[in-house]
């Protein structure tokens, strides 16, 4: 995953994480790691990643959900596909 994806993705979080009403306890979103994200990667930018891509999936739910484990995995990689 690019900067681009990464950009993207973490503007729609932000924008969903704004909305929510008052005392929601999300946070914004960090800037892009500097790095790809690709499938086997693993850590915390990994579960960044996911919990973004969580987030998106129950608000807008075109995505697939994906568990929070720090794995870059077939399923985070479906979920970025599928944004």
């Amino acid at each position: 995953m690019n900067r681009e994806t990464w950009n993207k993705i973490t503007s729609v979080y932000n924008e969903i994480v704004v909305s929510q009403p008052e005392g929601y306890q999300g946070n914004s979103a960090k800037l892009y790691p500097g790095y790809f994200l690709t499938p086997g990667a693993i850590g915390d930018n990994v579960s960044d990643l996911q919990s973004y891509l969580s987030l998106i999936s129950k608000t807008l739910g075109d995505i697939p959900n994906v568990t929070i484990n720090g794995n870059y995995d077939e399923e985070t990689e479906n979920a970025v596909r599928a944004f």
